[in-house]
């Protein structure tokens, strides 16, 4: 399980790392790809929700939108992107044939398609800031180094269950664990970045 970790890590942080030092539009294409796969996850737990469900079809492309906003600028088109598939999706709420679609699954489909795609564009907007590629680079190492911190405390250490009703393998030693190796790791990346280049981002 730990051999299957490490690979897919591997594989994904050479896409990443790819797309980051190729520059737009590749990181770009990246981040709505992501988007798209995260809302697919998020609608599965929508009980009726099949795969060429129209409702998902929107969701799933609605997150790819709103990840890639940043592209088009604060104008009509931005706040098209916003609201034009939440008019769609209230349209396909609609009884057809007699039979309603629930609630529930336009909330987990449109409610789920908002959270990644918003929060996974923020990627996108900082990628697009001035010395946006170390800051996203910065930002991520930082972000995988508590990851692994966490992990490898939380299974030497762990004792403390974080929140045992909805993720039983946390715990506050990985906590701690991940917080000390996300700090140390940047302030490595801000030393060697001040020592060799003179300066940080």
């Amino acid at each position: 399980m730990l051999r299957l970790r490490f690979l897919t890590g591997a594989i994904g942080l050479a896409l990443l790392l790819l797309s980051i030092f190729s520059g737009q539009p590749f990181f770009t294409i990246l981040i709505a790809a992501v988007a798209a796969a995260c809302a697919v996850e998020v609608c599965r737990l929508a009980p009726g929700l099949h795969t060429r469900d129209p409702l998902l079809i929107l969701a799933v492309g609605w997150a790819a939108l709103l990840a890639v906003r940043h592209q088009f600028g604060y104008d009509f088109g931005y706040g098209l992107i916003i609201t034009g598939p939440l008019v769609i999706s209230l349209i396909l709420l609609l009884p057809v044939d007699g039979r309603r679609r629930s609630f529930a699954d336009w909330a987990w489909a449109m409610g789920g398609a908002l959270y990644v795609g918003w929060l996974l564009g923020l990627w996108d907007g900082l990628y697009l800031l001035p010395s946006g590629r170390s800051l996203v680079l910065f930002a991520m190492l930082t972000t995988f180094a508590y990851d692994t911190g966490a992990f490898f405390t939380g299974r030497a250490f762990g004792r403390h269950k974080l929140a045992p009703s909805t993720s039983a393998g946390k715990t506050w030693e990985g906590v701690a664990g991940g917080t000390a190796s996300a700090l140390v790791v940047a302030l490595i990346i801000r030393w060697v970045t001040i020592s060799a280049l003179g300066w940080f981002p």
